[in-house]
Parts: structure tokens; sequence; C-alpha cells
């Protein structure tokens, strides 16, 4: 368990570094090299490469000690974050390395937690006291939005200063004349501008309806850890209603402008279908459409049920462009999603594409 100085960080690796890691395996699987097992990193006192790959692909939590190993490999290692001419990447064995220990996203991620956990040392060293400029903004940087309660409500505004007597930030709320001094912790990065294509200026109507979303989600998702599946689940069945209600206003404007998809013309709009999505069941039908798309492209099927189902928690968590079905975005995921892609969870098939 990571001391309690380090509980705000999250240790959990990305999927990027996820993916990192198993291509890196693969490679290393086909050209016989690179990274060291876990019998021969001992001999040596090192960390090994395959074991990290493993966990990585795994995305099991890191503890800060193999987080700073991480980013002292990360720093020796620098060259081999290219491929050495003439070399495709399995024959390189340094390349295939660097990928067993999460890549480029990994030696982003490890470097940031070092940063969080230095700044988080020295606060613990100098409680109540003053803490330099650089260690106050390595977690929250001037021009940052955040948001913070102010009197009971939530207020959004940008990062200005932070203040020399102590984990204190100022927040400009409203303009130059008015500036919040707000202890770090109680600061949070919720409420970041959503994407411009899905129509949600801070502050706008839309705006806080996703945010709302979002927090209902992740309060589920806490919910049913703590094994109150009822609550969770009334609490996700009122997330996606208020996202259905949203693009349903959407469709319903004179203004706008859409083309029906073929394989998302029939579907449902009823209560069963906002449940059978929270389940992560897909019907029949849906999987039919999948598959062939899978087939089409060389794909395998169960990695392109999984990128539906991401495009269908995305549509709720993060948002999507006005108008658009939770359905429909979830295909334009799906048609988007190639293996090359560090988001994407789709993977080729062995069988031949079928034309």
């Amino acid at each position: 368990m990571p001391a309690k100085k380090y509980s705000h960080i999250n240790f959990k690796p990305t999927a990027a570094m996820a993916k990192a890691a198993e291509r890196g395996l693969e490679y290393r699987k086909k050209g016989g090299g690179g990274g060291l097992t876990s019998k021969q990193a001992g001999s040596l006192g090192i960390g090994s490469g395959v074991s990290r790959a493993s966990s990585l692909k795994r995305r099991s939590n890191v503890s800060p000690q193999v987080v700073r190993r991480m980013k002292a490999f990360f720093d020796r290692h620098e060259k081999n974050s290219k491929i050495d001419k003439g070399k495709k990447p399995y024959e390189d064995r340094g390349y295939v390395a660097w990928l067993l220990w999460g890549g480029n996203p990994g030696r982003s991620w490890a470097n940031a937690r070092v940063r969080q956990m230095d700044a988080a040392d020295k606060r613990a060293k100098n409680e109540g006291g003053l803490l330099p400029l650089e260690d106050l903004l390595s977690e929250v940087k001037k021009g940052d939005t955040v948001s913070y309660k102010k009197n009971g409500k939530n207020v959004t505004g940008k990062v200005v200063v932070p203040d020399g007597r102590g984990p204190l930030v100022g927040i400009d709320p409203s303009g130059p004349d008015e500036m919040d001094m707000v202890p770090e912790d109680e600061i949070s990065e919720a409420d970041k501008p959503h994407l411009k294509q899905y129509g949600a200026p801070q502050g706008s109507k839309r705006d806080k309806q996703l945010d709302q979303t979002q927090a209902d989600l992740k309060k589920a998702a806490e919910l049913k850890k703590q094994g109150k599946t009822k609550q969770a689940e009334k609490l996700k069945q009122k997330a996606y209603r208020r996202r259905e209600r949203m693009e349903k206003k959407e469709l319903g404007k004179k203004s706008f402008r859409n083309v029906q998809r073929k394989d998302t013309k029939n579907e449902s709009k009823d209560l069963r279908r906002i449940r059978s999505i929270i389940r992560e069941e897909l019907s029949k039908k849906t999987k039919a459409t999948l598959k062939k798309k899978a087939e089409k492209r060389g794909l395998t099927p169960g990695s392109v049920y999984a990128e539906y189902k991401k495009g269908l928690a995305a549509w709720a968590s993060s948002g999507s462009r006005k108008g658009m079905s939770q359905h429909q975005w979830a295909h334009a995921r799906v048609n988007s999603a190639t293996p090359s892609k560090p988001w994407a969870v789709v993977k080729k098939s062995k069988a031949k594409k079928k034309k």
C-alpha cells in the first residue's frame, strides 16, 4: 500500500502503457530477445522487464518504489525509445525492452508520478512551512481550468498563481479583481473543457449536464465497490436517462441535421435497452453487425465488441456530438478504431479478411 502522503496519486497504469507492454512481449517472443526474465534480472540485482510488462498488461497498481525504478530505467535508456535504422521493431532488443517497461506512455506516466511524489515528500517535511513555487505547480499549473467549492456551491476558475504560505492555489473565478486562495487538495480537475465537437462550452447547460453525468457514474462505481449494487445501478440509470434526454432534445431542434445510420435505425429507446447497456450486454443483432465489421476489417470479434462497449460508456461519461445516440457514437468509435491507435482495443485476427 502506498504511504498516506501519496493517497491522492493514481498508481494504476494507463491503457496505452498496457498496450505498449503487450506489444513488447509479442516482439520479444517473435525476435527472441529484449528485456530480462525475473531469473536473469535477479542474478544482476535489477528489475525484470518481462515481469514488469506482465504487470503493466494487467494494469495492476504500481508501487511508489517501482515507479521510481521505471523513471530511472527510462532516463538510462532514452536512446532505445526509437528503433535502430535498418531493423524491424522485434529485431531491436533495446526498443523491445523500452516497450516492456511501458514505452513512451510509460515514460510520461512515470515522470508525472515521480513529480507528484517528490512534491508530496516535500510537503510532508515542510508541513506548515513555506513550499517552493515549482513544487506547488507540479500538480496544478498556471492557466489550468479547475473547480472548487465556494459558499457551498461549485465554482470554476483558472489557476493564477500558488501562494507561498503553504499548499494553497490562487484561482481567478470571475475577473482580475477577484482571486480565491484554495487548498490544493480541494481542487478538482473534473471540470476541464469538453472537446469542441461536443458543443458544450464551459458554463453552458450542456457542459453542466455532462459534468453531472460524469459525477453520477463515478459515484455509481464507488457504490458498486461498496457492495451497494442496486443503488449503483439506479444511479447509472439516472445518468443514462439524462444523456438520452439531452440528445433527444437536440434531435428535436429544427436546426439539427443528421443522417440516420443503417446500423442504428432500428435502435430501441426503452428502459430495457438502458439496463442492457449498463450490464454491458449486446443484442444478437448488434453482435451480428459488429461481427461482419470485424471479418471485413480483419479484426477479432471479441475486441470489436469490447471497443463498442467502450463507445457506449464514453457516450455517457465523456459526451458526444450533439444529437448522436449512444449506439451511433459506439459504432463511430468502432469504425475509426485500428490496432495502431493508442486508445483502441481492437486486435488483428489471424483469419483472412472477408470481402
